[in-house]
């Protein structure tokens, strides 16, 4: 678990590292997340919906 020290009068999380933890670099890494292309993210939606039902029993599924 994250520790939370006070570094001149702020509480930072810190990472397993002992590094604080940058939120605006986590930011941006997550919307870099919803660059691309439509059309793929499609695909990968239904490959991963396909993916996740296709071993479960009849009437259980995920995504009918």
């Amino acid at each position: 678990m994250p520790e939370i020290t006070d570094v001149g009068a702020r509480a930072v999380t810190l990472t397993g590292s002992g590094k604080p933890f940058d939120r605006a670099a986590a930011l941006k890494a997550l919307d870099s997340l919803l660059e691309g292309d439509e059309n793929e993210q499609r695909e990968t939606l239904e490959w991963l919906q396909h993916a996740l039902d296709e071993d479960r029993l009849p009437g259980s599924k995920l995504f009918p």
